[in-house]
């Protein structure tokens, strides 16, 4: 074959291989979390990249649309409106999979979440999850007597530490009982300050201060 046949066959394979991509249906999938557009979200960029990591690439086969929810105000109002939209898969992130759940969606929802998701009744057990909620939790019990170590390492003169945590965070009472027994296995005494909301968070640092607590352990979630 001479070579300008050659280069308008690859030509013509190159402009087919374009319009099959721009043909093919886009799989519908619908980010929601809360912040703004506006700023930099480690948790989306991470979805683009594993999307793209598996062949789904936006503009060619993905139709990502990206819902922001400024707090607790507005939560359900763009869950509402994300769902009527009808993405084939919803994805979210921490307290954002509650304003989803109570709308009871069809499609596959898929969640990261700090908390324990069977305790939290997003999913009836985590090898079966059991309904259309699916995802993974952050809750590493392990790492909790880790922190401790690691306190315990650096401020070797260490004897009382206090725990802030929110008690209605599922999982919560599995994750004060391993910070408990971490803390007997290095000589340590524990002082535990519950708090409700952020409302309640300065009285419970002043607490902690007037407590003669040496470091502070905060057990995380999305308030935290």
């Amino acid at each position: 074959m001479r070579r300008r046949e050659f280069i308008m066959v690859l030509g013509g394979a190159a402009a087919a291989t374009v319009d099959a991509f721009a043909e093919m249906p886009k799989r519908r999938v619908a980010w929601l979390g809360i912040g703004s557009g506006g700023e930099p979200s480690p948790y989306l960029d991470a979805l683009r990249a594993g999307l793209a990591d598996h062949g789904w690439v936006e503009d060619r086969n993905l139709a990502l649309t990206v819902y922001w929810a400024r707090g607790r105000e507005d939560m359900e109002s763009v869950a509402r409106a994300m769902l009527s939209t009808n993405p084939e898969v919803v994805v979210t992130q921490e307290l954002m999979v509650y304003a989803v759940q109570p709308l009871q969606p069809t499609m596959p929802v898929v969640f990261g979440f700090s908390g324990d998701p069977v305790e939290g009744k997003l999913v009836d057990g985590l090898a079966r999850p059991g309904r259309n909620f699916t995802g993974m939790s952050y809750l590493a019990l392990a790492l909790v007597g880790k922190r401790i170590e690691f306190l315990k390492e650096w401020l070797p003169q260490l004897r009382r530490m206090a725990v802030l945590a929110q008690p209605q965070h599922p999982g919560e009472p599995r994750e004060r009982q391993a910070s408990e027994e971490a803390a007997a296995k290095v000589g340590l005494t524990l002082s535990y300050h519950p708090i409700m909301g952020i409302a309640a968070l300065d009285q419970a640092l002043t607490d902690i201060r007037n407590d003669s607590c040496d470091a502070l352990l905060v057990c995380p979630d999305s308030t935290m």
